[in-house]
């Protein structure tokens, strides 16, 4: 493994936030390096699963119950119908470190 030099800066970061989000171009390794950083309790979702991608599009619930924070969404992107069901989970619980989120920045 690789270290890089954001791995300590975004783990400094849980200690404050309640959701983190990895964002860059494609293919520049964030979702490597949250998997890298990520403990065995985070779970791993990600929307380039059309079958992920529709649930969290339609269902949020039903996501949520499937993939229980904390976890990882890759690609939040595709699924912008989240945002609104993670603000309601992290506004309703006073706990830090509870989603991280990759996706991708358009130039």
């Amino acid at each position: 493994m690789i270290e890089r030099t954001i791995s300590r800066r975004f783990i400094s970061l849980t200690k404050d936030f309640k959701v983190l989000l990895a964002t860059g171009a494609r293919q520049v390794g964030k979702t490597t390096l949250l998997k890298q950083l990520k403990a065995d309790d985070r779970g791993y979702v990600t929307l380039d699963s059309r079958q992920a991608m529709e649930l969290a599009k339609n269902d949020q619930e039903m996501f949520f119950l499937l993939n229980p924070v904390p976890c990882i969404i890759d690609e939040i992107q595709r699924a912008p119908e989240l945002m609104l069901k993670i603000k309601e989970i992290v506004d309703s619980d006073s706990r830090k470190n509870q989603i991280w989120l990759t996706g991708i920045q358009k130039p």
